[in-house]
Parts: structure tokens; C-alpha cells; sequence
């Protein structure tokens, strides 16, 4: 496994790294040694999950290490050590990044380089109490702390007893000890199994892993746990001195966002008045309490009723007031209705926010008695929102809020069988990403905190108070720009940034802009065009087109479900295509046509459906929606998305209200004094396009996924056709973007559709498809296997060294073809050459030999001369002669490639990673398998190449296997033939 020094740190990494690749590790380094924000940019495929992973934590063993040794020499230093919270957008993705990190060295369990980590769930997902099925946010609290308070909770009483066993390792492995106190260990599990578990083995998921963070240095955990301060809180969850990653971090402005803005509707207060209502009925019944509490209770709960009738009151005014308009005012003004309708302030709402969480209690204790419902949705819908309005001030409120008092919009679906109106809703709604993003990176406790640690029985206080803030926080996405408006957005001063460019060729990438359909009909998805029934057999007829051109799966997004559904709609009518069918009809005899659910709980069935007819070799459709889940997120590698279509491009709906306030907003940020000279100040309108950009960018990021994989681009608009917004898009994306604008001319039609069936041809000689799987599943979920994600290595090297399961394992004939500009040089050096400039931060190590540090995946084991079945040694005659190769090892590769068939190489490069794994038995496959595989597989023309196949092989075991060799040819040349 490579090794690099960079910037004093050394970093384990599992296989040779680019150079963009070290780029990015060194910004990462830096940024965390000096305690700064970064943005670090790098396109998908080019491997930044490994390249976080593996800095940061290489960074934090060395810094252990320094603090160690001025502890032995007795200095002054701050014995506490960062922890790393590495967050992505959901369990699913973490899932991935989890199994990345197996691949490396800190991943290992029980390897000399392993760190302690844990991932994190909420109680919704790892609380095993059947009462607590259901119930979520503030009243799985209230109900937990319930249960446990009156011993109720047999998993969380049992939880000390299963931690003192070993925890979860001892289910695995007796021997080993995850969280208790010999090592402090934890044994990485998914969130799912975790919680299978608990059932199974009786102790409680939620609070083992809550314990888990006290003891590990590294936790995963979706990144609104860390953003949202609500979440914070019902965690506990102590930033401080931590160094927070957040992958995947397109979508963070309208995520830091959300989580600031509060709502509540009349329908959630309705309910809240009607919890309060139960309240009432389980104080009158509860022997517990005496009449005087009981009294007690009833007064405060039915002040509290009253108070939040008014709530609805106000709401029902307003509307009838405005004649259904929004009504809308900056959000300063939530302090002043708050005050004048239900006599709440800063000092009277503790009081008030007391009387709802006794009432939470109440009902959580019925709940337990009587077996009722638990939850309290109104109550902890206007908990949050009086905490959001409360959690600011005026000024603040001001700046950076709304309030907004509106009907609703229908929902057709939800309405449709009732004459009811939608409700009104209260909204405080946030409009800057900074507030969330500021709110996690502030002191996390008091700053008088000084350093008061005993190391070895002497106090360190003088010195630097201990860190209380977060150390550093470190943006990553393979979508940021522009990165300066990025940075503007969320208002935290970034010192490092860095973007990085794409490993690919520019071969690899085909990217068209069409500005009109086969039929002549401009393509153009503006809302005013997209009824049009030329525009929409146009769109239909190209697809048609292109469906022929473009192999195996492609995917197609629009700008909604809606409108996705209307087109199909729109196809599927007769004569839509001819006399005789339909643009449907003809879609689908060339691809199989799915459509992607817009409930997300069915994506998955639905993404393995496509995979499988893939897999099976059926060429097929995807159709999606920008901003959903195909789009963004999902890993469609090779074969799976040779060509992405993108219909129209995705603006927000120009009449949602909180699009237009964003919009105002930024104008009149901008127009405030000096707002327009602010680095990454950007007008609404402005806005509105780099919001549509991240979703194309995005969208366009499905068809590269490795830095292997090749495919094409299909802008099916005529707004594509612009310098202006080809500039905004990844250089690999727009600079070499061809447009088509007479795709209706039979001439251009035959020239286009040459160009795309050469492009797959010649990329498809290079670059041999991904193997069909035994078993399709979601390509998350396979994809540290298969090596084709976009958190894989980005370079599909065949993983020498590694033993079965502990990497990727690249199948294909052409594993080093595109990789080869990068990889020809580093290679041609000798191993201690520095990788880095003049200044020597960054240095590449020479523990392998200088031949190559791919040809050490066999152990030095095999030194010792090994005889075979007769006893006699297979050395014998060769000894300790050197046997020294007639080829470097990429030109002995090249020959193998010009000899064997493609299958044949690929297996040959199979067979070398089961040799690798071959530690204790190495003789027995070599004589049983392997060189006999290779003296069948050579032809017999090419069997003086064989020799040449040391090259391939430490120097220790050369001569038993030029001795093997001998013997396998010679037995076979005396073989009968048929």
C-alpha cells in the first residue's frame, strides 16, 4: 500500500495516488493543521471520499504522535485530540463512504493503523421499544425519557451488562471489545443491522452508539444532524475542537436553510390543542398527583389552550384580511405577534415552553399506561417554531427572515374528496444559509474553559483555552461553483479552496446541444411551449434518434414529475408517431422505458428493476426528474448510463412564494450599501440560474462515475446552445460541447448519428463494459466492490496485495487504460523521487521496491526455497542465481495484452490477486493452478514470453517459478493428443 508524506503527515493510501488526488489531500491537511474552513471541489469519479478519508485521518495519527512526544519531553501541550464527524446527505450514501473506508488501512479492524469509529442514527431508526414504534421527534424523547426514568425499558437496563460482554464485537468475535474499557473500540455496523441487533441480543442500539461518540475518533452521521441545532440538542451532540467533513454538499444552502425556517399551520395547532386536551384527561386521572397539583396543572393547561386558540385566530383574520394573499413582512415582526396575541417574550416563553413539555410528559405517561398514541406532532410543531422565533434577535430576524402568513397551496391529491380548504400557515422563514452553518461553528461552551488536564499527575493551565468551537469544517462536492457565491452563501470565511479538474480524457466525454428536433420544432421546455404538441412529438422523435445511437441504459431527466407524466401521456396518444403507432410504441421496442416513482420509498425496487434489464443485456430507459433522487446521488457506472439526456432546463417553480422571497431578498441584500462589491454577491436573478445549474450539473454527473467510464451528453434545449451557459458548466462538460441546430436535416441526422455510434466504438474497444453481476443490487450497494463508484479509487487499478473482500476488484481487459497518462511517468521514476514541488511537503515513500510499488502484493514469506510433492527442492539447479527480467512491468503487461484474448487478460489479472492472497499455501497454487492456467492460456508461439513472467513476481520466488515451469511444460509437451 503506498505511503506519502505530506505536510509532515504520513498517509496510508490503497493504491497509487493522481495528482489531483494528492492536491487535494494536501489542501485538506492544511486546512485542519491550522484550523481552518475549506471548499474543496473535485468532479466525480476522481475519488475525493478515499482522499478525506485518508488525509484526515493520517493527520490526526501524526498528530497524536507529536503530542506524545512532547509529553515525553515534558513540554507543555493540549492533550485533547480532535474527533471527525464525516457527514454525507443519508444513511445510504454513508453506507458507501463506510465501505471505502474498509478499503483503507484505518479501516481495518485490528490493523496496526485502525481507528475507533461509530455511525449515528436517530431514535426513529435504533430505538427497539415496540412503544416507541411510530413516534417521532420531541415525543420520542419525551416517551424515552419516560420509559427509562420508571424502569420500563428492559434494552436500556441492559445495555451496561451487554457493553461489559464485549458489545457488538463480542457477537461477532468473543474476542474482541468494541466500546467497553479494555480498548475503547467500536465495531462498525450499519444503522439497520445495528438496530437488528438490539433485538436480537437485548441491549439499545440508540444509547450504545450515543456512548460510542464519547470514545471514537471518527463518527458518521447524515449531515442535518450536525446543521440542525434542534437535532444537536435532543443529541447532545459536543462539537467541540471537532473537524466536520461534509460530502456531497451541493444541495447544503437550501439544507442549512430549511433547517433555520420554522412553520405551523392551522391544522398543527387544531392538534395541538387537542394534545392539550389529553394532557387535561391524564392529569385527572393520574393518583400520583394531589388535588392541588392536579388543579395546578389544569389551570396552566387550558392558559395554554387558550393562548394557542388565538393562534388560529390570527391566522383565519389575516387571510380573510388580505383576500387570500400572502401576507408578508420581514421576520422581526413574529417578536411583535407573538407579543401583542399570545403575551409571549423572551422571559415569559421558559415558562410557557415548561407547561408544553409537562404536557409531552403527560401524554407520553398515558401512553405508557393505556397503550395510546404517544406522539404529540402539534405540540413539537410549535415548540420549534416559538424556538426559532426566540433563538434570534430583532436585528437578525430582520436581516435574514420572513414571516409569512399564507393559504397554503392545494394539494389535489389530499383535497380532492374534501370541500375543506387547505390550511394557513405561519411561516418564519429563513433566507440565509450562514445562519445554521454559523449557529454549528460557534462556541459550544463556556470560553473560560481552561486547559485543566492531568497527564501522568502535572496540570497543564497555562496556555490557550481549550478549543470550544469546531477545529475546521471541510465542504466537498463534485458540484461548488462558483465557489466564491458558494462560500458568499453560507457566510463563513473559507481560507482554502480548491477545485479540481477531471481524470478523464476529453475522449470520454461526448456532450451535444440540440437546439431542434427531427421534426424542425425548436426544443424549448419553457413552461408557455411545454403543452405544444409539435414540441412534444419533436422531443419524442429525437429521442427516438438518439435511443438508436446510444448503447445499453440511458437515463432522461426533466424539470418535473408533472411534466414527465404529461409527455408520456402525450406519446402514448395514436398516431403520435404514424398512421400505425405511437412515439411510446417505438421508444420502447428500443429500450424497455421505466419511470422513476416520486415516492422515494420506491426508487430502490425500481432502480434495481432497470439495473437487472441491463444486466441481462436489455438496452432500457430511465426517465427521472431533476433535483430527485436518480439525478443526484445515484450511481449509474458504465453500461448502466451510456447517454444522459437533459430536457429543458430546471428552474424552481417561478410562482412558489419562497422562491420570489429569496429573489427579493438577494436584490435587496445587494442593493443595501456595499452589497454589490461583496465577493460572491449575486442578484436574485442570478441566483435563480445557479440554482438551476447545480441541478444540471448534477444530473450531468451520472454519466462518468469512474476513471474508466465513458458516455454522452444530450442537451434537448435550445438555451444550451449559449457561450454564456456552457461557461457555467464543468470544463469536461462544456468545452468541447458541439451544437446541432439542424438535427432535422437528414444530412446532419446521418453525420450525428456517425459521430455517436464512433464514439462508443472506439471508447468501447478501450474501455471494456462492466461484467455482468451475479446478483443485481443497487449499484450503492455494490459499489466498493465492483470499484465503479463515486467513491471508488476514480482509477480502477487492479487492487494488488489486497485478499479477497478488502478492495475492488476491476474486471475488465482494460483496467489501466485510462489511467495510463498519470500513471506511465509516475512509474518510469524510482519510488523516491518527490511527488510534490520544490519545497518537499509532499513525498512519496520508498518501503516497496523501486520496480514498482504494484509488484509487492507478495509476501516476503516466500523467501524460503519450497519443495514439491517428491520432496526435491524447486530451486534445485537455479538457487540463489538472481533471475532478473527481460521487461519492466508495464511493458510485460502490454505484451501479455497483445497475446491473450480480452477474457483472458482479464482472468490472467484475477488469477495474480488470488496468488496475492495466497500467504500460506503459495507452492500448491502455483503448481495446481496457476502456471498451468498460464502455459494453457500462452500460445504456444508466445511461450518464451512466460519466462519474462517473473517480472510480475518478488525476486524470492522467481526461481521456483521459472522451476514450476519447467516442470508444467514439459508435462505437457509429453501429454497424448486426441
Amino acid at each position: 500500500m503506498p505511503r506519502y508524506v505530506i505536510n509532515g503527515s504520513q498517509i496510508e493510501f490503497p493504491h497509487e495516488a493522481y495528482s489531483c488526488q494528492l492536491d487535494y489531500m494536501e489542501k485538506a491537511i492544511v486546512a485542519v493543521a491550522d484550523g481552518k474552513n475549506a471548499l474543496l471541489e473535485s468532479p466525480t469519479g476522481t475519488g475525493k471520499t478515499l482522499s478525506l478519508l485518508c488525509s484526515i485521518i493520517g493527520w490526526l495519527q501524526a498528530e497524536k504522535k507529536r503530542k506524545e512526544e512532547q509529553r515525553r519531553a515534558g513540554g507543555s501541550y493540549n492533550p485533547d485530540m480532535p474527533r471527525v464527524f464525516y457527514c454525507s446527505r443519508t444513511h445510504a450514501q454513508l453506507k458507501q463512504v463506510i465501505k471505502e473506508f474498509r478499503r483503507t488501512a484505518y479501516g481495518k479492524v485490528g490493523g496496526d493503523n485502525e481507528v475507533t469509529m461509530t455511525v449515528m442514527g436517530s431514535r426513529d431508526q435504533l430505538c427497539v421499544h415496540p412503544k416507541m414504534e411510530g413516534v417521532t421527534g420531541a415525543a420520542s424523547t419525551a416517551l424515552c425519557t419516560s420509559l427509562r426514568s420508571q424502569q420500563k425499558c428492559r434494552w436500556y437496563q441492559s445495555l451496561d451488562s451487554f457493553v461489559e460482554r464485549g458489545g457488538v464485537q463480542s457477537i461477532n468475535n468473543p474476542d474482541d471489545d468494541p466500546l467497553g474499557a479494555k480498548h475503547g473500540r467500536t465495531y462498525l455496523q450499519d444503522i439497520e443491522d445495528l438496530a437488528k441487533a438490539g433485538t436480537t441480543h437485548g441491549f439499545c442500539p440508540f444509547y450504545y452508539t450515543r456512548r460510542a461518540i464519547e470514545r471514537v475518533s471518527v463518527v458518521f452521521a447524515p449531515y442535518n444532524y450536525v446543521i440542525d441545532p434542534n437535532i444537536r440538542k435532543q443529541l447532545s451532540l459536543d462539537l467541540s475542537n471537532a473537524i466536520i467533513i461534509i460530502d456531497e454538499a451541493h444541495n447544503i444552502a437550501n439544507n442549512t436553510t430549511d433547517a433555520s425556517s420554522f412553520s405551523l399551520n392551522t391544522v398543527q395547532i387544531a392538534e395541538a390543542v387537542s394534545e392539550i386536551d389529553r394532557a387535561k384527561m391524564q392529569a385527572m386521572k393520574d393518583d400520583s398527583l394531589d388535588t392541588k397539583e392536579v388543579t395546578a396543572k389544569l389551570g396552566d393547561y387550558e392558559t395554554l389552550r387558550t393562548l394557542i386558540m388565538k393562534l388560529i385566530t390570527l391566522a383565519e383574520e389575516t387571510a380573510v384580511r388580505t383576500k387570500g394573499a400572502p401576507d408578508v413582512e420581514r421576520g422581526g415582526g413574529v417578536l411583535k405577534l407573538l407579543e401583542t396575541n399570545l403575551a409571549l417574550t423572551r422571559d415569559t416563553y421558559k415558562a410557557f415552553a415548561k407547561i408544553v413539555d409537562d404536557a409531552m410528559a403527560s401524554i407520553s405517561k398515558d401512553a405508557i399506561e393505556q397503550g395510546s398514541r404517544a406522539d404529540a406532532p402539534g405540540l413539537e410543531k410549535l415548540t420549534q417554531f416559538l424556538q426559532g422565533a426566540f433563538t434570534h434577535s430583532k436585528d437578525v430576524l430582520d436581516e435574514s427572515f420572513f414571516l409569512v402568513i399564507h393559504r397554503e397551496q392545494r394539494n389535489e391529491k389530499k383535497f380532492a374528496k374534501h370541500s375543506v380548504a387547505p390550511p394557513i400557515q405561519i411561516g418564519l422563514w429563513c433566507m440565509e444559509a450562514g445562519i445554521a452553518i454559523n449557529s454549528m461553528m460557534r462556541t459550544h461552551a463556556p470560553p473560560e474553559e481552561q486547559v485543566q488536564k492531568a497527564v501522568d499527575g502535572r496540570v497543564f493551565a497555562e496556555g490557550p483555552p481549550v478549543p470550544r468551537k469546531p477545529r475546521s469544517l471541510l465542504i466537498t462536492s463534485g458540484t461548488l461553483r462558483p465557489i466564491d457565491f458558494f462560500s458568499a452563501e453560507l457566510n463563513l470565511g473559507f481560507d482554502i479552496k480548491l477545485q479540481c479538474p477531471h481524470i478523464i480524457a476529453p475522449t470520454q466525454i461526448l456532450t451535444m446541444a440540440i437546439t431542434k428536433a427531427v421534426n424542425g420544432v425548436t426544443l424549448n421546455s419553457s413552461s408557455a411551449n411545454r403543452t405544444n404538441p409539435n414540441y412534444l412529438k419533436g422531443l419524442g422523435l429525437t429521442l427516438v434518434k438518439l435511443a438508436h445511437a446510444v448503447p445499453d441504459g440511458m437515463l432522461v431527466f426533466f424539470q418535473s414529475f408533472t411534466f414527465m407524466r404529461d409527455v408520456l401521456t402525450a406519446w402514448k396518444q395514436p398516431q403520435s408517431f404514424d398512421a400505425g403507432h405511437t412515439i411510446y410504441d417505438v421508444l420502447t421496442r428500443q429500450k424497455t422505458l421505466l419511470e422513476e416513482p416520486s415516492n422515494t420509498s420506491q426508487s430502490h425496487a425500481k432502480l434495481k428493476e432497470y439495473c437487472e434489464l441491463i444486466d441481462r443485456g436489455h438496452p432500457a430507459f430511465l426517465f427521472g426528474v431533476f433535483r430527485a433522487k436518480m439525478a443526484e446521488g445515484t450511481d449509474f457506472p458504465d453500461r448502466y448510463a451510456r447517454g444522459v439526456a437533459l430536457v429543458g432546463i430546471p428552474y424552481a417553480n417561478w410562482g412558489d412564494l419562497k422562491v420570489q422571497l429569496k429573489m427579493r431578498h438577494l436584490d435587496e441584500k445587494r442593493a443595501s450599501k456595499g452589497g454589490a462589491k461583496k465577493a460572491g454577491s449575486v442578484s436574485g436573478g442570478n441566483w435563480y440560474t445557479l440554482d438551476a445549474l447545480r441541478a444540471i450539473n448534477q444530473a450531468v454527473g451520472r454519466v462518468i462515475r469512474h476513471g474508466r467510464d465513458f458516455g454522452a451528453v444530450f442537451f434537448l434545449d435550445e438555451r444550451y446552445d449559449s457561450k454564456g451557459l456552457q461557461v457555467q458548466l464543468p470544463t469536461w462538460v462544456g468545452a468541447n460541447m458541439k451544437s446541432v441546430r439542424d438535427f432535422h436535416s437528414a444530412a446532419t441526422a446521418s453525420i450525428v448519428e456517425g459521430e455517436i455510434a464512433t464514439f462508443f466504438h472506439s471508447n468501447g474497444r478501450q474501455y471494456t463494459p462492466l461484467p455482468t453481476r451475479r446478483k443485481t443490487e443497487h449499484p450503492q450497494l455494490v459499489a466498493a466492490n465492483n470499484g465503479f463508484s463515486d467513491l471508488s479509487d476514480g482509477q480502477g487499478l487492479p487492487a494488488f496485495g489486497a485478499k479477497e473482500g478488502a478492495g475492488p476488484r476491476h474486471d475488465t481487459a482494460s483496467s489501466f487504460a485510462s489511467a495510463r497518462r498519470y500513471q506511465e511517468t509516475r512509474r518510469a521514476q524510482d519510488a523516491q523521487v518527490l511527488l510534490a514541488p520544490p519545497d518537499g511537503k509532499r513525498q512519496r515513500l520508498s518501503d516497496d521496491p523501486p520496480e514498482s510499488a504494484a509488484r509487492v502484493f507478495l509476501s516476503t514469506e516466500f523467501a524460503k526455497p519450497r519443495d514439491d510433492a517428491s520432496g526435491k527442492s524447486l530451486a534445485a539447479g537455479v538457487g540463489a542465481v538472481p533471475v532478473k527480467p527481460q521487461f519492466t512491468l508495464q511493458e510485460y503487461k502490454t505484451a501479455v495484452q497483445r497475446v491473450l484474448t480480452p477474457e483472458q487478460y482479464s482472468l490472467w489479472k484475477g488469477l495474480l490477486r488470488e496468488f496475492a492472497a495466497q500467504i500460506d499455501d503459495a507452492g500448491a497454487f502455483m503448481r495446481n493452478r496457476f502456471v498451468p492456467w498460464l502455459v494453457d492460456a500462452f500460445p504456444a508461439a508466445h511461450h518464451d514470453l512466460l519466462r519474462s513472467h517473473v517480472v510480475t513476481l518478488p525476486p524470492s520466488i522467481r526461481a521456483d517459478f521459472l522451476a514450476v515451469l519447467k516442470t508444467v511444460v514439459r508435462q505437457k509437451k509429453s501429454r497424448p493428443t486426441s
